[in-house]
């Protein structure tokens, strides 16, 4: 479909049949209303907005369907006129594919973290929706796509998929489309159904279980966890803080904002272990190279290196704390493996070490700190993800009622006032 803009006034070379089609041949259209014109074989439409003359290919031999699309362009600039919506005439031929480019190219711009995992929700949304034109994407295929991602398929081998990594998917989605509204690609987005997400993770380490998995990793990782379970630092963020971050002297680490999730830095003091985790480390800078002893940029490092995928030692760490659960498929049944020719089951974590960052947002609230001030240690920057983070343990429920039960008791059992007179009866 071509479109071309000329100027209201002057002539113009493009060949044109000079009888218009009207709706009516009996009814004359209004002034500025456009008409619909034969070139060739196939119709075209003509109308003005702001103007300038546009003219459009119906792209059919059927005058019927020029009308049609006259109409529908003369709706758009009413809408646009009355300020509901941005008049996009070439809406029509934007595919999902190029809004999914848009939107990758916006995130690596705006310095998005995480590309990879961006890259790999983004991969479905492409399979499913990429060769379509936005127009064509409605909320009913959108549920379908939804539908599919959380039955599976056994027979393609491919397993059901949770709320939230279909949240995660069709957000992207919405994301897309709304990039698109906002640089005039598309006029509307359809409406996106958010799943309830209720596979949320409230895991955390009591003190006695850290120290055992502490106890149980590498020495070069022991100071980090130690570090996450005061801070509720993310993993990530640690592993990026070098010593230019750290100021000794005044006792204070500032976490630069490129390595926080959200973007925004905050800082923390160096206070009794915290220090003393910093002085170890500072101690520990020196590493051996080819040509030498060297020091570490990186507070925390493995041969000079920051500190990287640890995985199989966490992992290793809780199986010897008997922090495990076992591993199942996607029928909720226990898998097995062949081990000494012995069939036994196949066992996990049951702890991640995300866990600690949870756990010491709950540490600060049950030692008293403001939440405000626990949020600026921790970086959290929404109080609703916060909250997810203070997680209630049975011994916190337990404590409570104790303590309620103690203030009830505690209350005065005589009543201290009489009553006056004798109470009159009701008929």
């Amino acid at each position: 479909m071509a479109i071309s803009a000329l100027p209201a006034s002057g002539t113009t070379t493009v060949p044109e049949n000079p009888k218009t089609i009207t709706k009516s041949q009996s009814v004359e259209r209004k002034h500025g209303s456009g008409n619909v014109y034969l070139r060739g074989s196939v119709y075209w439409i003509r109308y003005w907005r702001r103007g300038r003359q546009f003219r459009e290919s119906s792209g059919s031999s059927d005058p019927a369907a020029a009308q049609k699309k006259l109409d529908k362009r003369m709706k758009e600039i009413w809408a646009e006129r009355q300020g509901l919506q941005a008049f996009v005439p070439k809406a029509e031929k934007v595919y999902v594919d190029e809004l999914l480019d848009e939107l990758e190219k916006d995130y690596e711009l705006s310095g998005g973290r995480g590309l990879p995992q961006f890259q790999s929700h983004l991969k479905s949304i492409r399979e499913a929706f990429g060769d379509m034109r936005a127009v064509d994407v409605t909320s009913k295929i959108i549920d379908d796509f939804i539908d599919d991602r959380l039955a599976g398929d056994r027979r393609a081998g491919i397993p059901p998929k949770a709320p939230t990594t279909i949240n995660r998917e069709t957000q992207l989605l919405g994301q897309a489309f709304t990039l698109g509204i906002e640089r005039r690609q598309i006029v509307t987005a359809p409406h996106i159904r958010h799943l309830p997400e209720r596979n949320v993770r409230q895991g955390f380490l009591e003190k006695a279980d850290f120290e055992v998995v502490v106890a149980h990793l590498p020495e070069y990782l022991q100071d980090f966890a130690r570090f996450a379970y005061l801070c509720a630092w993310r993993k990530g963020q640690i592993a990026s803080l070098t010593w230019a971050d750290v100021d000794r002297n005044a006792g204070i680490i500032v976490a630069c904002a490129e390595h926080v999730k959200n973007g925004r830095a905050h800082k923390i003091v160096l206070e009794a272990e915290l220090a003393e985790i910093i002085e170890r480390r500072w101690k520990g800078r020196e590493y051996q190279t080819a040509a030498g002893p060297a020091l570490s940029q990186y507070v925390f490092h493995l041969d000079g290196r920051p500190v990287g995928d640890f995985r199989k030692a966490w992992a290793s760490a809780c199986k010897a704390a008997g922090l495990v659960k076992p591993k199942l498929d996607e029928n909720g049944k226990p898998l097995t493996a062949t081990v000494n020719g012995q069939e036994e089951a196949v066992m996990l974590p049951s702890r991640l070490f995300h866990d600690l960052r949870r756990s010491g947002v709950r540490n600060m609230v049950r030692a008293g700190v403001r939440e405000g001030v626990a949020m600026a240690i921790s970086g959290h920057r929404t109080r609703a993800v916060f909250d997810r983070y203070n997680i209630t343990s049975d011994e916190d429920l337990r404590q409570a009622l104790k303590q309620t039960a103690e203030h009830v008791n505690a209350q005065p059992t005589i009543r201290k006032v009489v009553a006056i007179g004798k109470p009159t009866a009701v008929n």
